[in-house]
């Protein structure tokens, strides 16, 4: 599991968006104050350091100065700016800025490389699509929604709690290009959802026998997007 310290003015809620809080390999120690986290910092071990910068605080820039500058963490891999300000230099040999707002595929893809973490192998689309759900490829049993959508799977988002490592025949409706398109997927995970949501949320892979139904869910992301 690896370590992350955060500091952010934003309440940690508005992270739920990126999706970094709710990762299961990843222990996250939100921090709203520089001190305190700077005090964390020479305390205890840190994998990477994430700083949402804020545009009101002129200390902001000492502050990641004195990090880069004068604190010594073995264990630290790098340290991910995400800053408005559009001018903001890279400064120290392993810093990366992000700008906000932030988009979850670019904040993921910053900490895969900073970790060394394994990356999907293509980029995921923000596609809102209804799906009909089957066992055998007919006669719909529930209908839920896609949330994000690339060539190798989806997360999809349903009122019912379905099972992990089913095959399940997923059905495309509504978007002209891919209506009517029927295409065999396994539920490899539950995603996380607010604690306050009765629904549910899967991450649904491909199988490698349907590459004409993946072929066409390609063409259609190259033409949208």
């Amino acid at each position: 599991m690896f370590k992350i310290l955060l500091i952010s003015k934003s309440s940690p809620t508005s992270w739920d968006n990126v999706g970094i809080l709710k990762r299961k390999d990843f222990n996250v120690i939100f921090e709203s104050n520089f001190e305190e986290a700077f005090q964390k910092l020479t305390k205890e071990d840190f994998d990477l350091f994430i700083a949402e910068e804020n545009p009101f605080d002129n200390t902001f820039l000492i502050f990641i100065n004195q990090i880069i500058n004068q604190l010594k963490v073995p264990t630290l891999k790098g340290i991910l700016i995400c800053s408005e300000t559009k001018d903001l230099e890279e400064i120290g040999p392993f810093k990366k800025i992000l700008f906000t707002p932030l988009e979850p595929e670019d904040l993921n893809e910053a900490i895969a490389k900073v970790l060394n973490l394994k990356q999907r192998a293509s980029r995921r689309y923000i596609v809102r699509m209804h799906l009909g759900v089957s066992e055998e490829g007919t006669g719909f049993f529930t209908t839920c929604t896609t949330i994000n959508l690339n060539k190798g799977g989806m997360l999809i988002e349903t009122t019912k709690s379905l099972p992990i490592g089913k095959v399940f025949w997923w059905t495309f409706q509504g978007a002209k290009e891919l209506d009517g398109l029927t295409i065999k997927g396994k539920i490899v995970n539950e995603a996380m959802m607010e604690s306050f949501s009765l629904n549910f949320r899967y991450g649904v892979q491909f199988l490698e026998e349907c590459s004409k139904e993946i072929k066409k869910i390609e063409e259609f992301l190259k033409e949208k997007f």
